[in-house]
């Protein structure tokens, strides 16, 4: 296996890891809104329930982008994954 086959099948599994982790986050959404619909006017407990609607919605819109950055592959995620070797460092 080449160099770029170990990067794009490495970077593949990230984004299958991630999209599962936002699928998962995914079915915790009607729990969450049923929680703040049921709070909502309750001051305190109705601010946190909010947040914690509005923050697991950002972890799921974050978790898809970073499925679909490592998915694609580009040039920046093989450079984060298995950086370039210089000319100095012996081979082993």
């Amino acid at each position: 296996m080449s160099r770029e086959e170990i990067v794009l099948l490495v970077s593949r599994a990230l984004a299958v890891m991630q999209a599962a982790y936002a699928l998962i986050d995914v079915t915790y959404v009607p729990a969450y809104l049923v929680s703040a619909d049921h709070y909502g006017a309750a001051g305190y407990l109705g601010t946190i329930h909010r947040i914690e609607v509005f923050s697991l919605l950002i972890r799921i819109v974050g978790l898809s982008v970073q499925s679909w950055l490592f998915w694609r592959c580009g040039p920046w995620v093989a450079g984060l994954l298995l950086p370039a070797r210089k000319a100095a460092d012996p081979v082993s």
